[in-house]
């Protein structure tokens, strides 16, 4: 089932600022909105401009701060160039959902020992070099990620933090990579591509640096 039917309509449109500008330049597909009333709406991607969520007072479903490093996970051999962390980083375990960090903080140096983001290089040899399944593990919803070895690693679906309100969490997981866009106008390296998925979908795209996503920290085999 695709993440927009169980889904709030709230995290809907927060769905589509997360995903819209991708969307918009990689396929032109149908957005159906399930009315509570029963009545549905839908509209074509290409005909939408942009999207604006207003919320009057803040969510009650505030973010709970996490030790920032949490356990250092083991390192998985999948078959790849590099060892993937069994688990997010400031998670204690693989259904743990770990911490949402910006892309700057100094937090993604907490485990040390040569562990270090992803490149997109190393994401895109993940995605095509494994065997990605949409499961339900320990009550948490993310993306099974069979390797070329007998091993394999979950990678929750643990939403993203605007505001310090957790939003979309079970819906989809957006994860940092090591790599920044170049602003060729502006002459800066304002944004850094994440790696986006939900439970029919993978896509890298660029987001601001100052969101707040989930960690997956991967480090040399020796």
């Amino acid at each position: 089932m695709h993440p927009i039917m169980h889904c709030s309509l709230r995290h809907i449109a927060l769905l589509l600022l997360v995903v819209l500008p991708l969307s918009l330049k990689a396929q032109q597909e149908k957005v159906i909105l399930h009315m509570k009333d029963g009545q549905t709406v839908e509209y074509m991607m290409d005909d939408v401009d942009f999207v604006e969520l207003i919320t009057p007072s803040k969510s009650s479903s505030t973010e709970e701060v996490p030790e920032v490093g949490g356990t250092v996970a083991e390192g998985i051999d999948l078959g790849l160039s590099v060892l993937w962390a069994e688990h997010n980083l400031g998670a204690a375990d693989a259904t743990d959902l770990g911490g949402r960090f910006a892309f700057d903080a100094s937090e993604l140096n907490a485990w040390g020992d040569g562990w270090r983001l992803p490149t997109d290089e190393e994401w895109e040899e993940l995605y095509s070099k494994c065997e990605w399944h949409w499961v339900l593990r320990n009550g948490i919803s993310g993306r099974l990620i069979n390797g070329q070895t007998s091993n394999a690693i979950f990678i929750p679906a643990a939403g993203v933090v605007i505001d310090e309100d957790v939003l979309i969490n079970g819906c989809v997981g957006v994860y940092w990579t090591a790599d920044t866009y170049v602003d060729e106008m502006a002459g800066t390296k304002a944004e850094a591509t994440g790696a986006y998925f939900d439970s029919a979908n993978i896509y890298r795209m660029e987001y601001p640096k100052t969101n707040r996503f989930s960690v997956r920290l991967v480090k040399e085999k020796y």
